[in-house]
């Protein structure tokens, strides 16, 4: 006869409904942290990351609050479904830390008279940064990708290449 310890209380199987909602406590915990790092963007909400330097955009198509983060497009099937992102917005805008409705969208924008008028391709809120970095480190070293929002397309691609020299300076060629 073998001596196996039996556990006092041994481990209750997960049900399809337990799970679920024990995961969406957890979500709904994370998301308390998250708060105060929602602001609004245009089209949308920015939430930081619980655990890297990045942001993820929360935008509402047709009503339904969507995020570009793994976990909710791992869900996406599911209409009911709630990453910690979407839970922080709506923590943040029940709290009044932002609005509680989308920064409207403006207006389509009419067809440009001249071809000078085609250098425009993004429109940026006042609020957001108007150079921004993405730094990704991957198996093979570095990876980066900049946005400039910039009226003149001459400035924007003089800033761009300072800051691409200044990333290879720091983490070596994209192209390595």
């Amino acid at each position: 006869m073998s001596n196996v310890a039996v556990p006092s209380h041994p481990r209750q199987p997960q049900t399809q409904e337990t799970e679920p909602n024990i995961m969406h406590q957890l979500r709904q915990r994370r998301a308390v942290a998250l708060a105060p790092t929602v602001r609004t963007v245009y089209g949308g909400f920015r939430v930081s990351s619980s655990t890297r330097p990045i942001e993820y955009l929360v935008t509402q198509p047709n009503g339904h609050k969507v995020c570009t983060c793994a976990d909710y497009t791992r869900h996406v099937e599911d209409p009911a479904f709630r990453c910690k992102h979407i839970c922080a917005v709506e923590l943040a805008q029940d709290m009044g830390f932002v609005s509680s409705s989308l920064p409207a969208l403006p207006s389509a924008p009419s067809a440009p008279s001249s071809p000078a008028e085609l250098a425009v391709l993004h429109r940026h809120l006042a609020g957001e940064d108007p150079v921004r970095l993405k730094l990704i480190k991957n198996t093979k070293g570095y990876s980066w990708e900049i946005s400039v929002a910039e009226k003149d397309p001459q400035t924007a691609l003089s800033v761009i290449q300072d800051l691409e020299q200044r990333v290879k300076a720091a983490f070596g060629s994209a192209e390595e």
